[in-house]
């Protein structure tokens, strides 16, 4: 019932804003955390996937990845639900499918392989970035990105 009240006033759209705010501090990371738990318990509804998964969700995603791939938790968390909102929609993933995107996504998971901890967080985050690039590698190319990330 809370999760379909937080998706029908839109608040996830509010939620995913909130993120691109953020930087690295400890205050911000401990909120970008609690925030990605919500949209996590969010997208275990099939139901509200698709008020979930959207272009700017994708991209706040990636560039949370990018910003906090050495921090394990956050990490993993947003390469999870990366995974999951990819998994939701084909249409998505593919305008998501990239050469810019697909680029930056491998540069990410080299730069974590290369540099991953013996934390399970790190390892499922890793995991969770190679099925969402084999998610992207599945479907044709879209040639034009669909929006700046």
């Amino acid at each position: 019932e809370d999760c379909e009240v937080i998706v029908k006033t839109d608040a996830q759209h509010e939620l995913f804003s909130i993120i691109r705010s953020c930087n690295r501090s400890s205050p911000h990371m401990e909120l970008i955390r609690v925030i990605l738990v919500v949209l996590t318990n969010l997208a275990k509804h099939p139901s509200l996937l698709t008020r979930l998964a959207t272009d700017k969700s994708i991209g706040a995603l990636t560039d949370l990845i990018h910003m906090f791939r050495d921090k394990s938790t956050i990490f993993a968390l947003s390469s999870s639900l990366l995974e999951t909102l990819l998994r939701s929609s084909n249409v998505l993933t593919s305008k998501y499918s990239t050469l810019e995107n697909k680029k930056r996504l491998r540069g990410i998971l080299l730069m974590s392989k290369e540099k991953a901890s013996s934390t399970d967080d790190m390892r499922k985050g890793i995991r969770c970035l190679e099925n969402a690039f084999q998610l992207m590698n599945a479907l044709p190319a879209n040639p034009r990105p669909c929006c700046r990330f």
